[in-house]
């Protein structure tokens, strides 16, 4: 299985570094470290996901587990080919 990993820089400094790799048809990232984040997510872990449901659908997510719960839904955008 190959891993990926993933650096971003979102605002005002703060930056996070994700690792994960595919299952399926589901590519998922898991939040390895943050810096600079808002205090409202420490003591949250965070996966971010991209799911191909079909040849015309996909769907980029986030998903948060917290003091090592299930991950649960936080969000997801779908994105569906019209040609």
């Amino acid at each position: 299985m190959s891993r990926f990993i993933r650096e971003v820089e979102v605002s005002y400094d703060w930056t996070y570094n994700e690792v994960g790799g595919f299952n399926g048809n589901r590519l998922s990232l898991t939040l390895i470290s943050m810096h600079g984040e808002p205090d409202y997510f420490k003591g949250f872990t965070w996966r971010s996901f991209v799911h191909k449901y079909s040849d015309n659908e996909i769907g980029t997510g986030l998903e948060v587990s917290k003091n090592g719960e299930s991950f649960r839904l936080y969000g997801e955008s779908k994105a569906r080919r019209i040609q």
